[in-house]
């Protein structure tokens, strides 16, 4: 029984520890940002502490009389120096500030004060927890004949520990309980490892005596060496698993802890698996050689599996295929290595700790490194290979240099499978990462490996580009719905002369605030290589602007503790899924970003319904007018907008209106519609007003008896990544809105001759366009998955609840084409183009049906038309080329064809027109 207490008390240190660990980096995350450099500070500071913890008191522990005594010491002052994190994050935040301020020119400095500042905080108690491993070692390993069992067991039960904390805290209990409340049970958890532990000292005889000398020094020190490489193929493999996974499941806020969990809970696996080689004392080198080298070869392996094959498997299978295996033959390193290494049990504690802390220190360096330089500098692929490698020859190292009861040439045997396993893999798979994964090599025009995520742009079928970053959309060279956020606050704020935005997607907000009169325009995202590779595939005249300053940094961490001050603040944050995207939406975050705002300045943010339904606009609001009581929501599609103000009431000047009208550039930027035709176009003074919804008053009552949303209680992200894909959490939020609407005379000028009642039946079709919007992202789900009577059923919907939406028309016309109902589709493309004469997909999809029809000519005109409006556009190519071709113009047929091929490699319907035209002509 005490002994089953201790390893029980060993169990809750585990769990503790990664409560904390899990804590500590989102604590960080708003004191420092979310940038690689500052999440990278805080683990290598955390495993920094844990490798020095591992070494100092493991050679403590040889001389302690009493190791579980001193570990019951170890985790009442691991409870109080985590406790105590929590003011030292704090105080931290605003010194880090002080620095912010003044080394934001010099980076390297700021890194450093960045390290000095959490390492104050966090090396204390990581380097006290780092030794409660080797104490445990110490107290608990003696019989000669079971050390790797022994240590095996005891790095299971921790590491379980572990797994379970990770778990419980990435999704229970910070959402529950929030952070501060979380690391309170950590501590009550570590107070009660440390009871237990004097409970069970009581009645546990204390350790042998341990000899002077260690016993097996020329194989310790190889082993070492081997662990440091361990370490550095593990860590470094995590990092390459956090990329990678963006490429085969949605990155969320659960990312991180499933990846964690699947990670331990691997390692408990084969902790326990290690000691079946105890009965095998002739082969735990060749085993340990054979660990090191599967555990890399695995992961290299599962890396290089078709993207076809991750699209079959669930989620979470897919987080056990790719790192359980690694995991597992890392779990069982670590026992058998302390084995070889260890001549006497008695001296377990001060070699697990050497042991644990080159692994340890083996993994800051393989973190580091493969964070720094394998992926920005020589991208997925080659780090792939370069820890592929790494694994042979570790195994081939302790094949080689450990000797063991078996033949050299056994070995040697063992060396030239493994490296020819490892020239197979990529030999065989064939895949190109992370290309093929980013889009069907057809379409992928461009990518690129940034320090945070993967780029990409992508070619439609529309025949615009479109940017990715971790295949999800940022944005397109299509005119959209993000303009608007640069023109509302522009037509709010009388005289914006400094303005910031948060997240710069393809551009196109940033871009519009230069149409307006304004000195300076500061523009900042979180990835570095955003920029250049924008830059290179999309318009990047507005960069060249002499008013321009492109800021590489997290957008939070510049609002937190930066020096400037401006008339207006846009945030271009939408996905809440996202790690880090929800932390814009806290109250916490509005009361800094005040302080970045100059007298009468606004700030604008995108509200996407399609991730908050009822409860989380209200918190939404809440928590937005708490700080902006001077607020105002508008329709923006699906990503509505809030403006707010501390102070001075909104309102919009007649003046800054009639721009819309008289501004050549405003003007020509705002012929555009959300859902509706050239009589919806947002130039038009009526149309913009109907954007109109709310304003203070009406926010205040929707929000009333709600929660703010604060740094402390994560909310949105965890609802944003539970949503199933069929969830429409719009049509609740439109309920609530139309209880809450504002009459739209609150919005109009003094005298204003503005139609009021055309604003308002306008604005009613934006609110039912919401709902229109949710059935038509439904119907092409449904569409994907092949349930055509439940796509059409969902169109209807949409038809239903906005009659005039031209989008949901246009799908189904589209849907009447693919059933083969060609008067039907011809009718509805032909109502889409009358309401909107520029909508190249109608154009397009029109004179396929006019083809299909046999009327080549008039297929012809509104083929041209579509270029005209989408020069790139492949199809619309392939199709003209096809029309030409019946109409007996071959050879500009021919032309069109093959630039239809230019531009989507692989298109087999333009290979086979092509195929009919070059035999026709002879060729």
């Amino acid at each position: 029984m005490p002994r089953a207490l201790a390893l029980t008390c060993f169990f809750l240190s585990g769990a503790a520890g990664l409560i904390y660990e899990t804590c500590w980096v989102r604590t960080a995350s708003f004191a420092f940002g979310s940038t690689t450099a500052a999440l990278s500070t805080v683990l290598a500071v955390f495993f920094l502490g844990l490798a020095t913890g591992s070494w100092a008191l493991g050679n403590l522990a040889q001389r302690s009389r009493s190791p579980l005594r001193l570990y019951a010491a170890l985790e009442l002052l691991l409870a109080a120096l985590a406790l105590a994190s929590g003011p030292g994050f704090a105080f931290a935040d605003h010194l880090y500030g002080w620095l912010f301020r003044r080394l934001a020119d010099n980076p390297g400095l700021l890194i450093v004060g960045r390290g000095l500042l959490v390492g104050v905080i966090l090396f204390p108690p990581t380097f006290v927890m780092g030794g409660t491993l080797p104490l445990l070692c110490r107290q608990l390993v003696a019989d000669p004949r079971g050390v790797t069992g022994s240590i095996g067991l005891l790095y299971a039960i921790n590491t379980l520990g572990a797994a379970v904390g990770c778990a419980a805290t990435g999704f229970v209990l910070l959402p529950r309980l929030g952070t501060t409340n979380t690391m309170l049970l950590g501590a009550a958890l570590t107070i009660a490892a440390a009871v237990g532990a004097l409970v069970a000292a009581r009645r546990l005889r204390p350790p042998r005596p341990a000899p002077a000398t260690a016993g097996r020094p020329t194989t310790g020190r190889r082993i070492g060496v081997l662990f440091f490489g361990a370490g550095f193929l593990a860590l470094g493999l995590q990092v390459l698993w956090a990329r990678y996974l963006g490429l085969i499941v949605r990155n969320t806020v659960h990312t991180y802890t499933l990846t964690l969990t699947v990670v331990l809970v691997g390692i408990v696996i084969g902790s326990l698996a290690a000691r079946v080689f105890d009965r095998l004392s002739g082969a735990r080198e060749l085993a340990f050689g054979a660990l090191l080298a599967g555990g890399g070869l695995s992961a290299w392996a599962t890396m290089h599996l078709p993207p076809s094959t991750w699209r079959g498997i669930d989620d979470l299978a897919a987080y056990g295929l790719l790192m359980l295996p690694a995991a597992i033959a890392s779990g069982a390193v670590f026992p058998l290595g302390i084995r070889l290494a260890l001549a006497d049990p008695t001296q377990a504690g001060a070699t697990t700790g050497r042991l644990a802390a080159a692994n340890t220190l083996g993994g800051i360096v393989g973190a580091l490194v493969v964070g720094f330089i394998g992926l920005p500098q020589l991208g997925l692929q080659i780090s792939a290979h370069a820890l592929g490698g790494l694994a042979v020859v570790l195994g081939g190292a302790a094949w080689l240099g450990l000797g063991g009861a078996h033949t050299g040439a056994t070995r040697k045997v063992a060396c030239l499978v493994a490296v020819l396993l490892g020239a197979a893999i990529p030999w065989l798979s064939g895949v190109r990462l992370p290309a093929d994964f980013l889009s069907s090599r057809e379409r992928l025009a461009a990518w690129h490996e940034g320090w945070t995520a993967n780029l990409a742009a992508v070619r439609r079928d529309d025949g615009a580009l479109h940017l990715e970053i971790d295949r999800w959309w940022q944005g397109s060279d299509i005119r959209g719905h993000q303009i608007v956020a640069a023109h509302l606050p522009m037509l709010l704020h009388p005289a914006p002369a400094k303005v910031l935005v948060v997240g710069v997607g393809t551009g196109q907000a940033p871009s519009r605030f230069l149409l307006w009169d304004i000195e300076q325009l500061d523009a900042v995202d979180i990835e570095p290589a955003l920029f250049d590779f924008v830059a290179r595939h999309f318009d990047d005249a507005w960069m060249n602007h002499p008013a321009v300053r492109l800021l590489r940094e997290d957008g939070r961490d510049l609002v937190a503790h930066g020096d400037d001050a401006y008339d207006v603040i846009s945030l271009e944050v939408g996905q809440l899924f996202r790690p880090g995207a929800a932390s814009f939406y806290s109250q916490d975050f509005y009361e800094r970003a005040v302080e970045r705002l100059r007298a009468g300045g606004i700030l604008t943010q995108f509200v996407p319904l399609a991730f908050l339904g009822d409860d989380g606009l209200r918190r939404v609001v809440g928590s937005f007018l708490a700080v902006f009581p001077q607020a105002q929501l508008w329709y923006n599609t699906q990503e509505m907008l809030l403006v707010g103000r501390r102070d001075q009431a909104l309102r919009l000047e007649p003046s800054r209106l009639e721009r819309l009208a008289t501004d050549p550039k405003i003007q020509a930027d705002l012929r555009w519609s959300a859902w509706g035709g050239e009589a919806e176009h947002l130039n038009q003074p009526e149309a913009f007003l109907a954007g109109f919804f709310c304003g203070p008053d009406d926010l205040a009552r929707m929000a009333a008896n709600t929660t703010p949303l604060r740094d402390d209680r994560p909310y949105l992200e965890y609802v944003a990544s539970a949503l199933p894909e069929t969830a429409q959490l719009e049509l609740d939020a439109v309920l609530t809105l139309r209880q809450h609407l504002t009459p739209i005379e609150a919005i109009l000028p003094p005298d204003s001759a503005w139609d009021g009642r055309r604003i308002t039946d306008l604005r009613r079709l934006n609110l039912a366009d919401l709902a229109a919007n949710a059935h038509v992202r439904r119907s092409r789900l449904e569409r994907r998955r092949g349930d055509a009577a439940a796509a059409d059923a969902m169109l209807t919907e949409a038809l239903r609840a906005n009659p005039q939406s031209a989008v949901a028309l246009r799908h189904r016309a589209k849907a009447a084409q693919s059933a083969g109902d060609l008067a039907t589709a011809e009718r509805d493309f032909d109502t889409v183009i009358q309401r909107r004469p520029d909508d190249a997909e109608a154009l397009r999809e029109l004179g396929l049906v006019l083809l299909r029809t046999g009327r080549e000519r008039d297929a012809k005109r509104r083929l041209e038309a579509a270029l005209r409006l989408r020069p790139d556009d492949a199809i619309a190519r392939n199709y003209l080329g096809a029309t030409l071709a019946r109409i007996g113009d071959w050879e500009e047929a021919k032309r069109q064809v093959e630039r239809a091929l230019e531009l989507r490699p692989g298109y087999a319907s333009a290979l086979t027109h092509l195929g009919h035209i070059r035999d026709a002509l002879g060729q």
